[in-house]
C-alpha cells in the first residue's frame, strides 16, 4: 500500500520520542557535524537536532545538507534550530523555534504542513499557550526547560526543575521533550516525570564514543 504525502508527515512527527540529540556549534567543530551525525545514527538516536549558533549561513547549510542525506537514509528525523530559511534550503525535516524567534504560524506557511515544528517552553503558562498551537497543527512538540543548570547555553531562563516538568506533562496534551542539563546520572529521574522526548546535548558531544554513549542512554530509556 502506498502511502500519502499527508501519511508520511503524520508518521514523521510521530518519531519525536526517545533520545534527542542535539548537534551545537559552540561544543563541536561544525565541519564534524556529518561524523557526528553518522555516530548518532549509530547509536540509535530517535531525533537530530543542528544548533549553530553564530556560524554564517553558508556554513550551516553546508552541513545541513551533509547532515539531511544521512539522516533520510537512515528514516531519523532531522531539525534546524532557528532558521526556518536553512531547514527549507537544506530539505531538513524540520525546525526548533525559541519564544522570541519567527512566529510559529509563518514558520508553518513557509515549510508547510509536513514540517515538523517545536517550541521552546520554560514553564506551564508557556506549555499551555503552546498547546493552543499544537491542536491547531501549527507546532508539533514542545521542549521544557532547562531541567537542570547547564553551561551548554548561557542565554537560558530560569531552572525549571522535575517538579514543573512533572506538572507540566501532566497538563498539556502537546508531546514533551526535556532539555537542559540531562546526563546519564540524571536521565532516569527525568523519565519518572514522563516526557515523550529527552534532549541531551553535552554528556553525548563530549564522550570520547559517541554511538557507545547514546546506546548507554537508551538502555536506561528503554528500561523505564
Amino acid at each position: 500500500m502506498f502511502c500519502s504525502e499527508k501519511d508520511r508527515g503524520v508518521a514523521k512527527k510521530q518519531k519525536i520520542f526517545g533520545l534527542y540529540a542535539i548537534i551545537d556549534a559552540s561544543l563541536v567543530d561544525l565541519n564534524l557535524s556529518a561524523e557526528i551525525a553518522k555516530e548518532l545514527v549509530t547509536g540509535g538516536v530517535s531525533v537530530i537536532q543542528l544548533r549553530a549558533k553564530g556560524v554564517s549561513a553558508g556554513l550551516t547549510l553546508s552541513c545541513a545538507k551533509e547532515i539531511t542525506t544521512i539522516t533520510k537514509a537512515a528514516g531519523v528525523p532531522f531539525i534546524i534550530n532557528d532558521r526556518a530559511d536553512i531547514a527549507k534550503l537544506s530539505d531538513a525535516d524540520g525546525i526548533h523555534l525559541g519564544q522570541y524567534d519567527a512566529p510559529p504560524t509563518k514558520v508553518r506557511e513557509l515549510l508547510g504542513a509536513n514540517a515538523i515544528i517545536g517550541l521552546s517552553t520554560h514553564n506551564l503558562k508557556e506549555a499551555k499557550t503552546a498547546e493552543v498551537l499544537y491542536n491547531n497543527q501549527i507546532i508539533d512538540y514542545i521542549s521544557v526547560g532547562t531541567i537542570f543548570d547547564t553551561t551548554t547555553k548561557k542565554d537560558t531562563e530560569a531552572v525549571v526543575g522535575l517538579e514543573q516538568l512533572r506538572e507540566i506533562t501532566s497538563c498539556v496534551q502537546v508531546p514533551v521533550t526535556a532539555i537542559g542539563g540531562i546526563n546519564e546520572g540524571n536521565l532516569k529521574s527525568v523519565l519518572e516525570a514522563r516526557p515523550r522526548a529527552v534532549a541531551i546535548i553535552s554528556d553525548i558531544l563530549k564522550s570520547k564514543d559517541i554511538a557507545s554513549k547514546c546506546t548507554s542512554l537508551l538502555n536506561i530509556i528503554k528500561n523505564n
